[in-house]
């Protein structure tokens, strides 16, 4: 995005600056969430992250307190949506780190409460002796 200026200084004499500002862009990583397992998929969206020109990189990644399971597919931490298979129940937290065509970064945290889901019922056959 370029700024133009013309200063008029009397007597019809004139100066043009012209500077070339980039904004920062602004990263969005989504809703913090809770989710039950089972689930097959976690997925973040980092997809309405914006720029004022283009979004050139997107990085996700998991903080070193969420638990050590998991894993990433389709190389999907370098897309605007991550998909994260494998989790286990506890506190999870990644951060989406985009980079703008101008070089400009930003980033954003999301956090994931993975509960335990209920242990389906227990069947138990007695016999008659």
């Amino acid at each position: 995005m370029a700024f133009y200026m013309r200063i008029m200084v009397g007597h019809g004499n004139s100066s043009t600056f012209v500077s070339d500002a980039n904004d920062k862009p602004k990263a969005l990583a989504g809703e913090d969430q809770v989710v039950t397992l089972p689930i097959d998929v976690l997925k973040l969206d980092g997809s309405k992250s914006t720029d004022d020109g283009n979004i050139v990189s997107y990085l996700w990644t998991k903080s070193e307190d969420s638990p050590g399971a998991g894993v990433v597919l389709d190389a999907s931490d370098r897309k605007p949506v991550l998909l994260y298979s494998g989790v286990v129940a506890g506190n999870y937290s990644f951060t989406l780190t985009i980079e703008d065509d101008d070089g400009a970064k930003a980033s954003d945290t999301v956090s994931i409460q993975v509960k335990q889901g209920l242990s389906a019922p227990s069947t138990f056959l007695s016999g008659i002796l």
